[in-house]
């Protein structure tokens, strides 16, 4: 069996939280340097932790010296896991040497490289993976098989079919394996992919996952062959079908099955049709998207629908989420997602700070206004510039730092003094240097 591969940073954030140096890591710009520098391992893995949560790339250079001179693995693994989340190629050089001498690493430093190679996709890495898989005893396949999916090209897809049909994997690597050639399929694999996508007697995820594949050939002969395989028991398999469906965006007979799916009787199918119709800038899609959106008993599924009637771009749909986000009585939850969904979809923006400032004057709305300073802090529109400006000058200091998260996003001009204002308080503590580490990276 092989090894699992955990997400990279999530050890980095527990040291975060667990370690008494947690509270300041970041705070202090050149304390941070030093730290990198001429601190302990434990003080640099969860300064990287920090950095991590914080999305701040700023000490690349010194952080990449670091690495070179480590010689504790614990502390090697978090870097590595520093620019695994950050999707940096600066240690591709380091991934492509572990592949040459694969034993020569801990396992688990080696499915962080594995991790690190699907994350940048290094196309270069994709024959060190495929020896270590030919050559190994399947001790290397639970990270090396996901790792070439991303990173493989041209024949992997067959090579890792043969590789399926050759060694004996369990129900889980299999899986893992075709869920890997759902994302190298190729003509020249298109008839194996259809004996298994038909295949009654396999297990649902692998027909799933071939079907898949079928799907990202993108040739139109096999959308009958896809919609028949829609008539089946398993939810699992029926999303499958309307996910490799959702490539064919012209197609009348993948649209009419989506349509269909739409109302299918379990969310799972649900969800993956009208993201397909999201896909597919299906319009006639609406009136089942606004239905699903008032009427469906599943928050997800609702929540789902939003997003795709803000992609759709129509009136009725923006009409629609407005009126849920500004109904009083609607949940917070709802009328934050109604409003993730428009400025996803850069649409009635002004109306979104509208609704956002009347949180403002209510404390008794905190919790909204919160939730909708974190949307807010996700896109860069220039008519957020001024509801960034009164989050920055509200009394409540939580509401401030949320409008310092805004302002990192959208870096709007209008209010950098304000900005300036924060992170020049001597009294401001953790706030006011939270605003001068974003001044530093502006």
């Amino acid at each position: 069996m092989g090894v699992k591969i955990k997400p990279p940073l999530a050890a980095l954030v527990l040291l975060a939280l667990g370690l008494s140096l947690g509270a300041q890591a970041g705070d202090d710009p050149s304390r941070d340097r030093d730290v990198i520098r001429y601190g302990l391992d434990s003080e640099i893995i969860t300064l990287l932790g920090t950095l991590g949560k914080e999305e701040s790339i700023k000490y690349k250079d010194d952080i990449l010296l670091l690495f070179r001179d480590a010689g504790n693995s614990a502390l090697r693994e978090a870097v590595i896991g520093y620019f695994t989340a950050f999707k940096d190629d600066s240690l591709k050089k380091d991934a492509l040497a572990a592949l040459e001498d694969p034993f020569g690493e801990k396992n688990s430093t080696l499915n962080l490289w594995f991790k690190y190679i699907a994350e940048i996709r290094l196309k270069e890495a994709a024959a060190g993976l495929r020896r270590i898989l030919s050559e190994g005893s399947g001790e290397y396949l639970d990270g090396a098989v996901p790792a070439l999916g991303e990173a493989g090209g041209p024949g992997d897809g067959a090579f890792l079919l043969d590789y399926m049909d050759s060694n004996d994997v369990t129900a889980g690597q299999k899986q893992a394996l075709m869920r890997a050639v759902s994302k190298l399929a190729s003509p020249d694999i298109a008839g194996k992919l259809t004996e298994i996508a038909g295949d009654d007697n396999e297990n649902t995820y692998v027909r799933m996952y071939a079907a898949e594949a079928l799907g990202s050939l993108g040739d139109e002969q096999y959308v009958p062959l896809l919609a028949g395989f829609y008539d089946h028991s398993d939810p699992v398999f029926r999303a499958g079908v309307v996910r490799a469906l959702s490539s064919f965006g012209d197609n009348r007979e993948a649209q009419a099955l989506v349509l269909q799916a739409i109302r299918d009787s379990h969310y799972r199918v649900r969800l993956e049709a009208i993201g397909a119709a999201k896909k597919m800038k299906l319009k006639k899609a609406e009136p089942y998207l606004l239905a699903r959106a008032e009427n469906d008993p599943e928050a997800q599924v609702k929540y789902a629908a939003y997003g795709a009637l803000a992609a759709l771009g129509t009136k009725e749909g923006e009409n629609f989420l407005l009126g849920v986000l500004r109904g009083e009585k609607n949940s917070d939850a709802a009328r934050t997602r109604a409003a993730a969904a428009l400025l996803e979809g850069g649409i009635a923006v002004k109306e979104v700070a509208a609704a956002a400032e009347a949180t403002l004057r209510d404390d008794r709305q905190k919790n909204l206004r919160y939730s909708l300073g974190k949307e807010f802090a996700r896109v860069k529109n220039s008519d957020l510039a001024g509801i960034c400006g009164q989050y920055l000058a509200h009394q409540d200091a939580a509401t401030r730092g949320t409008g310092l998260d805004i302002f990192a996003r959208g870096r709007y001009p209008g209010v950098l003094d304000a900005v300036k204002a924060i992170g020049a308080d001597e009294k401001g503590g953790t706030l006011a240097a939270k605003a001068r580490r974003i001044l530093e990276e502006h």
